[in-house]
């Protein structure tokens, strides 16, 4: 970036950009459709809006929040995002600490719409294989979104608090220097 007198995030973005030639030939070789990529590709995108609306730079500045995604690790599934995870925590008795599960990520791109997050579900449900075995598919979340103190900051009707009751919350946490406002 120093030689080629660019800001850091915006050699970041070129380096992922550069990369998608190999992922595309990786997806491929896995089975996996274009489209997939297409759609996983998309959080570029979202994470160059976010750099320019908080840095005024067209760029990323969380080039490692990609390392999943150039692994095949997590994928774009309808609105949201999901990645087989471990589980980090005892739940109950069937989910105990290192249970497989499925971890969602809620892009930034745009409205959130119930009927959206329900068909990202379904598609992850038959993405990750649980929908053939007939299993239920164990979902996590970690988002500033289910932080219980907002649930009433969002209107009785409104995406945001739909969202929050798909979930029980397990465990929260306060960020005291606030990084996901």
């Amino acid at each position: 970036a120093e030689k080629a007198e660019i800001h850091r995030y915006t050699a970041d973005m070129l380096h992922l950009l550069f990369c998608i030639d190999r992922l595309k030939d990786i997806y491929r070789e896995r089975g996996y459709s274009e489209c997939l990529l297409k759609d996983s590709m998309a959080d570029l995108r979202y994470k160059l809006e976010e750099c320019h609306a908080v840095h005024g730079i067209w760029g990323t500045f969380v080039f490692w929040w990609f390392k999943r995604f150039y692994e095949c690790k997590t994928f774009k599934l309808g609105r949201l995002e999901f990645e087989w995870e471990e589980l980090e925590f005892d739940y109950n008795e069937e989910l105990k600490k290192g249970a497989p599960v499925i971890n969602c990520h809620i892009p930034s791109s745009g409205p959130f719409l119930p009927e959206q997050v329900e068909d990202s579900f379904r598609q992850a449900y038959q993405f990750f294989g649980f929908a053939q075995k007939g299993e239920t598919m164990p979902l996590v979340c970690e988002s500033w979104l289910l932080y219980p103190p907002h649930y009433e900051l969002f209107p009785e009707s409104g995406n945001m608090r739909r969202f929050f009751e798909l979930f029980e919350v397990y465990k929260h946490w306060e960020d005291t220097k606030n990084e996901d406002a």
